[in-house]
């Protein structure tokens, strides 16, 4: 986990100082209007699902239905941890605005302006960076206590393809340039390790602290 957790630091430093460096490199221009020449045609409600998958929608609405659950079945410290994500989600509404990178504008390609709104700066990805770690979360808690089993593990990559097209997503809409959503995976996966890290170090805590308290 270390090691994961170094190598994601090493990442986001260099994703970072790219997005400083530059507002917007003409890869990504080219990239974003490459993937919008293709129309969705019916599956256009999509648009509109995925966003509602993430933070504000039922990402938002399961993370209190669980922090209930847990915290109902005795099972607090995966209910602060669960919510110790809240905190991740907020320092990264500050980091960006530190950055300052500005996101896709309208006179360089189609920009949707509608549903969810767009607010702030570009990098790193809130939504990218949340959808990491908050469905990386539950996917680490799911494989603990259930196991791997055709269930858990077809859902893992169900999260995974969900991850993967959420970043698309929010290029093809117009929300952000390649490298913020880059970026919100490489933050994500950062805080995503160091809340499984100091979970099972305050598990292993807690375990012991029960094992030696006298009976």
């Amino acid at each position: 986990m270390k090691i994961t957790i170094a190598t994601c630091i090493i990442i986001i430093f260099l994703s970072t100082c790219m997005a400083i460096y530059k507002d917007v490199f003409v890869w990504e221009i080219t990239f974003s209007k490459w993937l919008q020449s293709f129309s969705l045609g019916k599956f256009h409600f999509l648009r509109e699902w995925i966003f509602f998958m993430g933070i504000r929608g039922v990402a938002g609405i399961l993370m209190i239905l669980l922090f209930i659950l847990f915290w109902s079945s005795n099972k607090r410290t995966e209910a602060i941890f669960l919510v110790l994500i809240s905190v991740a989600d907020l320092m990264n509404i500050l980091i960006k605005e530190i950055i300052g990178r500005p996101r896709p504008s309208q006179d360089i390609v189609d920009v949707v302006i509608g549903y969810g709104g767009i607010q702030g700066s570009g990098f790193p990805s809130g939504h990218a960076l949340h959808v990491v770690l908050f469905y990386g979360f539950i996917c680490y808690l799911m494989f603990k206590f259930l196991g791997k089993r055709i269930v858990t593990i077809t859902i893992f990559w169900l999260v995974v393809a969900y991850i993967f097209i959420t970043g698309l997503w929010l290029i093809y809409d117009g929300r952000h340039w390649v490298m913020d959503v880059l970026g919100g995976y490489s933050y994500g996966a950062f805080y995503l390790s160091v809340l499984i890290f100091n979970y099972n170090a305050q598990k292993s805590k807690t375990q012991m602290m029960d094992t030696e308290r006298p009976k």
